[in-house]
């Protein structure tokens, strides 16, 4: 029960500098989700973060996941003054109580906590508070010595408290006008809790029990402390295990911002084309909904027109406008596919050869996009024809993951049209593998994390395409074998795509998930053992529930969850299936039994 401060103060006073060496324990390379959240929270949405852990598995996931360094991370003095008296303050790591490769930083014993926080601190932490939102992730504001003194005196604009779904019971009133009163109740608890525990006549049950709600109480009054001093207060619960949902919020409020900043700079000089196409890019990339594609539409053909109305045409950025357009149409679907293959083909039109190297890979990408879109009008061999000059176009350039993108959507349109309902040719299934393969190592090199994540993904429908191929030929062994690896596959992109918050492409590792757990099912039906396939098909009703949830959330056309009734019909086919043979196995059983006596 002691708190590890107590117990290097004591270690301390025994072997001195010495005890500060067991901390050495934290030089671990497990990170874990909330590190990668909270590193690309720095890198990518300059978002300060602030901590009182020693480790450095922060500043480790921003290496393995996003391949950049976290430039800016104080722990001391000197360099909490340094972030203070900057100017533009830097998106950066803030430890508190130092880090574990500097053990000159390292405030641990008690002694040391016991003291307080120093005027530096008090003034960081204020600063902080007083000018931004504050998110806290998982810090239990139960310390009375350390951290908490700093916080007494100041004003927060918001407070955003994460807990644990399962540990939401310490506050259940959102009303401002109830803390005061609650907080003094609470307080005159915690006073006689502190009361007992002084006494010393208590079983050691007695002792933890107390103890325990000394540690509850404290968080409350600190927490409602906290809350009563911010200026809006907005409390969310949620589990830290998964933090996509909270991501999603934050990122959001960015996009909403950086929409409406836009809007309100630029909005009045309509003549000023690369505004007009910065918007656009802001607006394509920040947010996947129709609204948004259509707003981006709007800016691209403003910029045409007023790029064609020019007597020296600027043609890079008018084959950009059309491209953007294009791409805005096809994700947007339906009736809009017409409008992006005209859109696309706008901009061929303005390539004459022969062109620089940034309007050819620029060619490449327009010819796959176009492909993609005669792919959905159902046009197949107009589809093909336009990803094979792509192919052709990536090729000469030799771009290895463009390479890689083409060839593979050419390998799944043909092999969805059954092209190869005869079998694969010789070793062309082996060749794209280590195709991908090569291309997923050089996006991970440059710290593509989703591009890499696409490419395995790739792969794992590869295997699963095989093991269905093998399955259909009666080769249930080799389909067994082939559809396992399509699902641990499969597993590994979900969990890379946890770290980088891509729920669309969780949704579809878990629909292909669900596909390839019906495939197996129906391979153990063949073999007549209905105990496992029967596992399998609620494994795969699992997967089709996280997909069904996923598209509600992301608020996809309806046409999307036609891949997830198709699957539905397939598993109930199947547990129909095994039912019957059920059925004929009682009669024959039962049959066995009446001739026997």
């Amino acid at each position: 029960k002691l708190r590890p401060e107590v117990l290097l103060g004591i270690m301390y006073e025994i072997i001195g500098g010495k005890a500060i060496k067991c901390l050495d324990i934290l030089k671990s390379n497990r990170f874990n989700t909330n590190h990668v959240f909270l590193a690309s929270a720095i890198l990518d949405h300059n978002i300060p973060v602030i901590t009182t852990n020693y480790d450095e598995l922060i500043e480790l996931a921003a290496e393995r996941i996003y391949k950049r360094r976290i430039q800016d991370v104080y722990y001391d003095e000197e360099g909490f003054d340094k972030w203070l008296n900057s100017d533009e303050k830097p998106a950066s790591l803030i430890k508190l109580h130092g880090t574990i490769s500097n053990k000159q930083s390292i405030r641990a014993v008690l002694s040391q906590v016991a003291a307080g926080p120093s005027d530096t601190i008090i003034k960081l932490l204020k600063y902080l508070f007083e000018n931004y939102s504050i998110i806290f992730w998982g810090y239990s504001l139960t310390d009375d010595f350390d951290i908490v003194p700093a916080l007494r005196n100041v004003c927060s604009e918001e407070i955003v408290w994460l807990r644990h779904k399962e540990k939401n019971d310490f506050v259940n009133d959102k009303h401002i006008e109830k803390i005061e009163e609650d907080l003094e109740k609470t307080e005159e608890k915690l006073s006689e809790c502190i009361d007992e525990l002084m006494l010393g006549k208590l079983t050691q049950e007695e002792r933890n029990e107390i103890q325990n709600r000394i540690y509850d109480l404290r968080r409350e009054v600190n927490y409602r402390r906290l809350l009563d001093q911010s200026k809006c207060s907005d409390v969310e619960t949620y589990s830290p295990q998964f933090p996509i949902s909270i991501w999603e919020k934050l990122q959001s409020r960015e996009r909403d911002r950086e929409r409406e900043e836009f809007f309100n700079r630029w909005s009045t000089r309509i003549d000023e084309v690369d505004k007009l196409l910065i918007g656009a890019e802001i607006l394509f990339y920040l947010q996947e909904e129709r609204e948004t594609f259509q707003k981006v539409i709007d800016l691209c053909d403003r910029c045409i027109d007023i790029l064609r109305a020019q007597k020296s045409i600027d043609i890079e950025k008018l084959v950009h406008a059309y491209f953007l357009k294009g791409w805005a149409h096809r994700l947007i679907g339906g009736e809009h596919l017409s409008i992006a293959i005209e859109s696309f083909k706008g901009a061929l039109d303005l390539l004459k050869e022969p062109l620089p190297r940034k309007l050819r890979e620029r060619k490449g990408y327009i010819l796959h996009q176009m492909g993609q879109a005669f792919h959905r009008r159902g046009n197949i061999p107009s589809a093909i024809e336009k990803l094979n000059e792509a192919f052709e176009n990536r090729e000469e350039i030799g771009n290895i993951p463009s390479i890689a993108y083409t060839e593979f959507q050419i390998f799944y349109i043909k092999d969805e049209m059954g092209e190869y309902k005869d079998g694969y040719p010789g070793d062309y299934l082996e060749s794209l593998k280590n195709l991908l393969i090569n291309a997923q190592k050089e996006l991970d090199v440059k710290g593509d994390v989703k591009g890499a994540s696409v490419m395995a993904h790739n792969i794992a429908y590869i295997y699963q395409q095989v093991g269905t191929k093998n399955a259909e030929d009666k080769a249930f062994r080799e389909a067994q074998d082939q559809l396992r690896e399509a699902i641990k596959s499969y597993t590994e992109v979900i969990e890379g795509r946890r770290l980088i918050f891509d729920t669309g492409g969780i949704v579809m590792a878990n629909l292909r998930l669900g596909q390839c757990r019906s495939k197996l099912a129906q391979i153990l039906v063949n073999l007549r053992d209905q105990e496992q396939a029967l596992r399998e098909i609620n494994i795969a009703r699992d997967h089709l529930k996280k997909v069904k949830e996923g598209y509600v959330r992301m608020k996809k056309e309806p046409y999307r969850l036609k891949a997830v009734v198709e699957l539905e019909k397939k598993i109930e086919e199947l547990e129909n299936k095994i039912t019957g043979f059920k059925k004929i196995m009682g009669m024959n059983k039962a049959g066995a039994i009446k001739n026997e006596g």
